[in-house]
């Protein structure tokens, strides 16, 4: 069994660069050291997390090479690790094998596969082989990539693989490998990508937050919105015993006096032209530190108070209440850093929260 496959270039032509081309086989470098906090994902982290499990499972293919001469098996897969001592899910290296076309001011560029790379401690290059991107297509457009608080929530890895928003080389265009000019590379790259006069299929990623936090009701900004909850609960007792009330107290006791000890929000925010759009995903009840059941943003609207003359949904959307974040899309914020962040989401650059708490 070799412990290594060997890269393949396919269907090469020789193109002149900054000209229109047509159909053109590229070939793309992600390097995992390079992808910058400000980015909000990591395509060479996450990509191997979500194909590994699967493949083992036989549920994705792993092939040889673009090629597609021969399959690697899970065994094989399992083997490979082995004899190098290498892990599949700790990629340093990640190759996108596409197909560009440029036609007057009009560019498209479309993802064939994934080429899989590693390196050994002894400096060797490991190439765990080639993943299809057709298919793998429904996964992709399906799963959520985790971000960081830099950057967006809700967004698939599809997006962020045709976003392009992701520190990348292109080590090969047709028959050029930049031997001779380096330069001619970060050329093509910012004609094509960071051109505005080029209209392209890039995918534009929506500016917008998961914010996970609770409140207490022993802080002054919480008093009105636990006060209005606690009221109404205690005079709709059906709601409360609906949405898991009963596995805190006998539903036939309605003597029992029921007071909040928490509530948790988890609020999605998208910012367009710097005005902020919130919604409410799921809010959480706590009545002696147990959970009722999660209230999304329709169930909310059946709690019929209102509070400084708003509704409860409307209420929570102006952010009057004191809160504790825990969490921006996938990132845990320590609580003592919660003010830090919210700082930073609140007055800085969306993509450069981290930096930003970083820095107080």
């Amino acid at each position: 069994m070799k412990s290594a496959i060997v890269v393949v270039f396919f269907w090469f032509i020789s193109v002149p660069v900054f000209a229109g081309f047509d159909y053109t086989p590229v070939l793309v470098h992600l390097n995992k050291a390079n992808q910058h906090d400000t980015i909000g994902f990591n395509l060479v982290e996450e990509i191997p997390q979500l194909f590994y499990r699967r493949i083992l499972n036989n549920e994705v293919t792993l092939w040889d090479s673009p090629n597609k001469q021969a399959k690697i098996s899970a065994e094989s897969l399992l083997a490979i690790e082995r004899s190098t001592s290498t892990s599949f899910l700790n990629i340093k290296d990640l190759f996108l094998n596409e197909i560009w076309r440029h036609f007057k001011r009009e560019f498209e560029f479309n993802i064939v596969g994934f080429t899989l790379m590693n390196s050994s401690e002894g400096g060797q290059k490991i190439v765990y082989g080639f993943i299809d991107a057709e298919e793998v297509k429904v996964l992709l457009k399906s799963f959520i990539i985790p971000t960081n608080a830099n950057g967006a929530a809700e967004l698939t890895f599809w997006d962020a693989l045709y976003s392009a928003n992701y520190a990348f080389n292109i080590v090969q265009f047709g028959k050029n490998t930049f031997q001779k000019n380096m330069m001619e590379s970060i050329e093509l790259q910012n004609e094509l990508f960071r051109n505005p006069k080029i209209k392209s299929n890039q995918v534009t990623i929506k500016e917008q937050k998961e914010l996970h936090y609770y409140m207490l009701p022993n802080h002054d900004k919480n008093t009105y919105l636990f006060a209005s909850l606690n009221e109404y609960l205690n005079n709709n007792k059906e709601f409360f015993f609906n949405y898991g009330g009963a596995e805190i107290y006998s539903p036939f006791d309605l003597s029992t006096n029921i007071t909040i000890s928490k509530i948790e929000v988890v609020e999605l925010i998208e910012k367009i032209n710097q005005f902020q759009k919130p919604l409410i995903k799921k809010i959480i009840i706590y009545v002696n530190g147990k959970p009722l059941n999660a209230l999304n943003a329709t169930s909310l609207e059946k709690i019929e108070t209102y509070i400084d003359f708003k509704s409860v949904s409307d209420y929570l959307y102006s952010h009057q209440n004191f809160i504790i974040l825990t969490k921006i899309n996938n990132q845990d914020v320590p609580p003592l850093f919660s003010s830090y962040y919210l700082q930073a989401f609140k007055n800085g650059a969306w993509n450069k929260i981290t930096l930003s708490t970083k820095t107080e």
